[in-house]
């Protein structure tokens, strides 16, 4: 943003007619208000409108993160001077809109720590909350009373009206709400160890019990959790272990519906039941009083050793069926009886990298054929009920960057799905096994191209893809998910970057 001269005044806002683009917003909220004031600024033919708005467009464009709002704002700084801050003071209390007076009013206390603007933000957030509150899209109202929250407990200001909002909020879905809104205000009371735990973990029960019922089986299990987390609240450890169990026992269940699928999924049982066996083997207790989930994890390991038998016949689908088996053996043959450096060699480069011209070609027939799959917004959830990636754009946009950019979605999600788990089960793991058969393999034993760039960028930081690197990098992935197909193909694909430069240099 430009220097002006003289410096915006609230006559200036006002003459903006900013309102209307927030009451033709799609949602009252920071991420739809951002586009509109971009475009106006564009648009606009007065300087002073344009500055205006390119200053609005530039305070709405951060989401709200709770680790790292603050340094988001932080960054908004370096585009504002002393007299557009100083504007932004004079025009915090005036605005109107909630959603964009908790914007203007955070972003001043983050920068220049003025009380008086934390509490207009502890404010303005509720009644934005408010105002989006939606069960089916509930991270908008979520993230604002989170944010409410976190300055009125920074600043020792109105937590108490924070908490009763929580509490109102849960008090009118009583657990049946269809998504994770209840779930997670529940886990922010258990943040700052607020709420009365025997209401609440009756509560989570009721909720947990729901989500089962319907299959939901990721919601289950935080709600679960989150009851066995009230009853260490309340210091009953044998409820907590109970409702632990519980938790656990949901893998099982959403391995055994995996074989519900025509054809069965054993891969996918197998990693739910890796995931079950942890959860028994790590619930809390003493000895005496964990028999029973240490038996539990005994009998599931038992269980899973049985589907992964299961898995390496099995029929798996990628354009058109595949016989895995024939795969297998391929992969065992192409390794079997060298000596341990060519047998490394065979492994690296005797099965291609995700053919980018096919895969794209692929992901363009599907959607002429599928139309109707790819009409709606994928969102991506994690375990916490936090959205890791959605694909705004449409593959049928008649905008050619958009279609560009949803068709690369795609593509990152269809080889995540396909190419790399089917390379990972079919020929890594395999090949690998037949060679640590044969060969005592120690540590000291052991190019760039589209292709390759391509499934690096899918498997560690995109976040259609596997987005390891960032899963990895946040805490986010579990011991067990180590032992994945998609590990083991990013532990081939650092084998063959590795290997590639010698076999080039290999004489003939």
């Amino acid at each position: 943003m430009s220097e002006i001269n003289p410096p915006l005044t609230k006559q200036d806002f006002i003459d903006t007619c900013w309102e209307d683009i927030v009451n033709s917003s799609q949602e009252k909220a920071c991420f739809y208000y951002w586009d509109g004031f971009w475009k106006k600024a564009q648009e606009s033919q007065e300087p002073r409108e344009t500055e205006v708005f390119e200053l609005l467009a530039t305070i709405t464009s951060p989401g709200i993160d709770p680790e790292s709002t603050g340094e988001s704002f932080v960054n908004i700084s370096q585009n504002c001077t002393e007299d557009l801050l100083n504007f932004l003071t004079e025009i915090a209390p005036e605005i109107s809109d909630a959603e964009l007076r908790a914007r203007v009013a955070d972003i001043l206390w983050v920068i220049q720590r003025k009380y008086q603007m934390a509490q207009l933000a502890v404010d303005a957030y509720l009644e934005s909350a408010t105002t989006l509150e939606s069960p089916e899209h509930w991270t908008f109202c979520f993230d604002r009373i989170r944010r409410s929250l976190q300055l009125a407990h920074k600043i020792n200001y109105k937590t108490e009206v924070v908490f009763e909002h929580i509490e109102t909020v849960l008090n009118r879905y009583q657990g049946e709400d269809p998504l994770l809104l209840s779930a997670m205000l529940m886990d922010l009371l258990q943040e700052y160890e607020k709420g009365d735990p025997i209401k609440y973990a009756q509560l989570a029960e009721k909720a947990a019990q729901l989500a089962e019922s319907a299959s939901k089986w990721h919601k289950a299990r935080i709600l679960w959790k989150i009851k066995a987390k009230w009853h260490r609240m309340e210091k009953d450890d044998l409820k907590e272990r109970v409702a632990s169990m519980l938790e656990a026992e949901t893998y099982v269940k959403e391995g055994e519906s995996a074989l519900q699928l025509t054809p069965p999924n054993y891969f996918l049982a197998s990693i739910n039941l890796q995931y079950a066996v942890q959860a028994f083997r790590t619930i809390r207790g003493t000895k005496e009083e964990t028999i029973e989930a240490k038996a539990r994890a005994e009998e599931i390991h038992k269980r899973l050793l049985e589907y992964q038998e299961q898995i390496l016949s099995q029929m798996i689908t990628h354009s058109q069926t595949t016989d895995i088996g024939e795969l297998v053996d391929s992969a065992i043959d192409s390794v079997k009886g060298r000596d341990f450096q060519q047998a490394l060699f065979s492994l690296a480069v005797s099965f291609p990298t995700t053919n980018v011209p096919s895969l794209k070609k692929q992901v363009q027939e599907q959607a002429k054929n599928f139309v109707a799959s790819h009409l709606f917004t994928a969102v991506f959830v994690n375990e916490k009920g936090k959205v890791t990636a959605r694909q705004s754009t449409s593959i049928f946009s008649n905008n050619p960057e958009e279609v560009e950019q949803a068709t690369y979605f795609e593509m990152c999600k269809t080889a995540t799905s396909y190419h790399q788990s089917l390379t990972a089960q079919g020929y890594i793991e395999p090949a690998r096994k037949q060679i640590n058969l044969e060969h005592s393999v120690r540590i000291n034993d052991i190019l760039s191209n589209e292709s390759t760039l391509f499934d690096l960028k899918c498997l560690l930081v995109e976040r259609s893809g596997s987005n390891l690197r960032n899963l990895m990098a946040h805490g986010l992935i579990d011991d067990v998910y180590f032992y994945s197909p998609l590990m083991s193909y990013i532990w081939w694909l650092t084998l063959r970057l590795c290997l590639i430069p010698v076999i080039k240099v290999q004489p003939d």
